[in-house]
């Protein structure tokens, strides 16, 4: 998908130090409709460096969301986070296929890796059996802390090596996944959605099989 749509920003705040959540318009004379998990190429101009990102709104919202990092040498984010309302950008229609399932499901992110399981959250698709694991350093690195907690409650789980506070399990994710979580619990139609950096990926993936999860059961985004 190519992003032809010129678009404008609605809004743009630094939610923690280089990481930017944006809101841009739909574009005019189309449906802003999509399936949570989908995602948008984005542009600077037509022809100049395209870089692909979850959406991390709800699919009921008037706007798209776009959390992400600001990567110094990046070729897209260092111009992205220097627009303001009003500024204009390019973005393709949503298209992608990290799509939940009528099954029970386990959500796993790192990072900014959590902007699909947010959408997937605010469009209402969180259902009784999903859990959400989320991996970071710090406490201000655990985007949408507060959303998920309220609407998941015991069923979000933040995981943290450098936290021993309430509301964090102390260790790091893979450890949380390894020693702590209940496998043997699981429905045997569990599907596993891993979105982080591909190394997270792969380790993730290798433990799951590990434990004994079916390959085609792990469903894989890496999210730069």
């Amino acid at each position: 998908m190519e992003p032809v749509y010129k678009i404008q920003i609605l809004e743009q705040e630094e939610i923690a130090e280089d990481v930017f959540y944006i809101k841009l318009e739909h574009p005019k004379g189309v449906s802003g409709t999509f399936i949570p998990g989908q995602l948008l190429a984005l542009s600077y101009t037509p022809g100049s460096t395209v870089r692909y990102y979850s959406i991390a709104s709800g699919n009921c919202e008037d706007f798209w969301g776009i959390l992400y990092n600001r990567v110094s040498d990046g070729g897209l984010t260092p111009r992205l986070s220097g627009l303001r309302k009003g500024d204009s950008l390019y973005t393709s229609l949503p298209f992608g296929d990290f799509l939940s399932v009528k099954a029970p499901m386990v959500w796993i992110a790192t990072g900014t890796g959590i902007a699909p399981f947010h959408s997937m959250v605010q469009s209402g698709k969180a259902l009784e059996d999903t859990i959400l694991v989320h991996g970071a350093r710090q406490k201000k690195d655990f985007y949408f802390y507060e959303n998920f907690l309220k609407i998941m409650d015991r069923r979000y789980i933040a995981c943290s090596s450098l936290l021993e506070q309430h509301g964090f399990y102390s260790g790091r994710l893979s450890k949380y996944l390894k020693e702590d979580f209940s496998f043997a619990q699981c429905p045997e139609e569990t599907c596993f959605y891993l979105c982080g950096s591909s190394s997270m990926i792969v380790d993730i993936r290798d433990l799951l099989l590990s434990k004994g999860v079916e390959f085609d059961k792990i469903i894989c985004e890496i999210y730069f």
